[in-house]
């Protein structure tokens, strides 16, 4: 019985796993480089009406703890009602992301698109 992998983290840390592997003398898998990506993001500038970025992450961080769930209800049920047209849906999704990323990059970074795509 094949075991998969099937989880992408998004870590906001400050040190990146290639890096934090490398402190203990190791060398990073592909593998392990796609299941945590490490994707540089510039400062924020945007704050969504707010008008730093500690009120935008209080305004988020409220909206989340009263109307936790409410929206996930549904969704569930629709994915229920419509596994179908989701699962074509996400395929749609993964070949176009994929098609935007050039052949020669290599399989771990498809993979990537793939899991961006939905």
């Amino acid at each position: 019985d094949l075991k998969r992998w099937r989880t992408v983290a998004i870590s906001t840390g400050e040190m990146d796993l290639e890096t934090f592997i490398a402190t203990a003398g190791r060398k990073t898998k592909a593998g392990q480089l796609v299941r945590l990506l490490n994707i540089p993001l510039s400062k924020a500038v945007r704050f969504h009406d707010h008008q730093n970025g500690k009120q935008h992450a209080d305004a988020l961080k409220d909206a989340y703890q009263h109307h936790h769930g409410a929206a996930g209800r549904e969704w569930i049920k629709w994915l229920a009602d419509h596994q179908q047209q989701a699962i074509d849906t996400v395929r749609e999704c993964e070949a176009r992301w994929r098609s935007l990323i050039p052949a020669d990059y290599g399989e771990q970074v498809h993979r990537v698109a793939a899991r961006f795509a939905i």
